[in-house]
């Protein structure tokens, strides 16, 4: 159900922004709603689209200082309302029809107060600090979240930090899958999070782990245990440990409990009152307090 869902929300994603994409070209649609329109569906359908749609040349000139710093640069302002007032107004001398002339230049009247007057124009000052041009000592830190999930779980905390963070106008993040995920040498900082399999890393969690080299690290993973138990800290010792030889300096690291795999609980319906109930402890997390700052992050910022 979950991938039917993601899959609609990224159609949406793309009609979204083709439709605020051809908005640029033509007034009459609001490319900015519908790119944020576009933003929000990704970020609901895949991490890897949302954080691909953030990369592009659209997003950063028509929405990031939007987002960011909830207005724009009055450049940014100038480039859309210069061509939206050309063709507009171009329709309006050329229309024969009054009604439509009243309704478009009502359109174009509407379009000028909620640019100049709803929309914050961002000062030079602003504009540097939500993504303009910065100086040396206000680049911003370059952050990668690589995360493996076979229920979710990891995933979740994944998402819980990369939110986060983004939503920090000096970071400049990008996440994805291990599967998908670029290599870590141009990153400042590097975010691994993977779920607990035989004591330690996951497979898949454990091949990013060896191209790791020379870069800060925090590490997060989830398990179907308590993250105070000793189990807990041994999976942790025993992900650390593969790490030795990279020369990565481990800034942080993070457990939460996560539910099981439904195929592996199904096997262990004979288990103890006990163990059944850490089970069904296990299965609330990560809950919305799990998600909403993980405590991974206070620590490092």
């Amino acid at each position: 159900m979950r991938k039917v869902l993601n899959g609609i929300f990224v159609g949406l994603g793309f009609f979204f922004l083709a439709i605020g994409t051809v908005g640029i070209f033509l007034p009459i649609l609001p490319t900015v709603k519908f790119y944020l329109l576009a933003l929000i569906c990704f970020a609901k359908g895949s991490t890897r689209l949302h954080a691909w749609f953030k990369g592009t040349k659209l997003y950063k000139k028509h929405l990031e200082s939007f987002v960011q710093g909830r207005g724009m640069k009055l450049k940014t302002k100038i480039a859309i309302m210069v061509p939206v007032t050309l063709a507009i107004g171009f329709a309006i001398v050329r229309m024969d029809i009054l009604p439509m002339r009243i309704m478009l230049a009502a359109l174009l009247l509407g379009k000028h107060y909620y640019f100049w007057f709803r929309i914050k124009t961002l000062d030079a000052k602003a504009s540097r600090r939500w993504g303009g041009t910065m100086s040396d000592k206000e680049k911003k830190m370059h952050i990668l979240v690589a995360y493996s999930s076979r229920t979710g779980n990891t995933k979740m905390i994944a998402e819980a930090i990369y939110e986060k963070l983004s939503a920090e106008p000096c970071h400049q993040t990008e996440i994805f899958p291990v599967d998908d995920a670029p290599p870590a040498d141009t990153y400042d900082l590097v975010f691994l999070g993977f779920w607990a399999d035989k004591g330690t890393a996951d497979p898949e969690a454990k091949k990013y782990f060896e191209t790791l080299k020379n870069k800060p690290l925090a590490l997060f993973f989830t398990a179907g245990i308590s993250p105070d138990s000793q189990h807990a800290k041994d999976i942790l010792a025993n992900a650390r440990a593969l790490l030795d030889k990279s020369n990565c300096v481990l800034e942080q690291s993070f457990r939460c409990q996560g539910k099981i795999d439904p195929e592996l609980l199904a096997s262990r319906r004979e288990a103890s009152p006990e163990r059944l109930a850490r089970l069904e402890e296990a299965s609330r997390h990560p809950d919305a307090a799990d998600r909403k700052t993980p405590r991974i992050l206070p620590k490092l910022f």
